[in-house]
């Protein structure tokens, strides 16, 4: 019976996950951080949307690019060795939001910004909180 209420609660969570968020396109990337920040990268027809912060419904940084002003970067090699790269620019600033597997097999999941080329912060997902589309 508590399996039963556990899955509930995660189908009505997804529910409304899914409804807060659907109107800024189609989710591509979702984590938590260990310090409660949330990174939500989403695509639609005509551009992507990249937010950041406690709270999604008011974010302390939100990007809205068109589809060909992100570059996207997907990387494997033999053995599960790879990623995937979105990188946003905004002026002098690039966000960089990747996963994937190293080269020592260890997953990645976050964020890296840099202002002007120098790396200013690299932001890492709870694993457990990483969720994929697109």
């Amino acid at each position: 019976m508590k399996k039963l209420g556990k899955i509930f609660f995660l189908a009505v969570m997804g529910l409304i996950f899914n409804t807060a968020y659907a109107n800024d396109g189609q989710l591509v990337f979702y984590c938590k951080t260990n310090t409660g920040k949330q990174i939500f990268l989403t695509k639609s027809d005509n551009y992507y949307t990249y937010s950041f912060g406690r709270n999604l419904k008011s974010p302390e940084i939100i990007l809205r690019k068109a589809l060909n002003e992100v570059e996207v970067e997907e990387h494997s090699a033999y053995g599960g060795v790879g990623g995937t790269w979105y990188t946003l620019k905004n002026g002098t600033y690039t966000y960089d939001i990747s996963f994937g597997t190293s080269d020592d097999g260890r997953d990645f999941a976050g964020v890296s910004v840099y202002n002007k080329g120098n790396e200013i912060a690299d932001v890492k997902c709870n694993l457990n909180t990483l969720k994929l589309g697109y």
